[in-house]
């Protein structure tokens, strides 16, 4: 039993900075997109690779131009290591071919 409730403490923390990190990830794009746009003062990629530095996060790749953000950051957990991907800005529009 001891094993189990172990097992199961682990896994909520491991989801839960998973989720802190898709966060994270949310919030950094959304701050690109602003900045690449002029609605918040900085450099887009500079100023998130600073943000991210100081919570011990990588960002693996950050482009933003226009009105969009893209961001992709990796993070340990322990001796795992897991990459999340986040987009703000406008969504493509693609249009349905099989509808008429």
């Amino acid at each position: 039993m001891l094993i189990f409730g172990v097992s199961a403490v682990a896994s909520v923390a491991f989801l839960s900075a998973q989720y802190h990190l898709q966060n994270r990830a949310n919030d950094f794009a959304l701050t690109a997109a602003d900045q690449a746009t002029g609605r918040l003062p900085g450099t887009p990629c500079e100023s998130i690779t600073t943000m991210a530095s100081r919570e011990q996060i990588t960002v693996l790749s950050c482009h933003a131009n226009g009105l969009e953000a893209r961001v992709i950051l990796r993070s340990t957990f322990g001796s795992i290591s897991f990459t999340v991907r986040a987009h703000a800005g406008q969504q493509k529009i693609v249009p349905n071919l099989t509808s008429r």
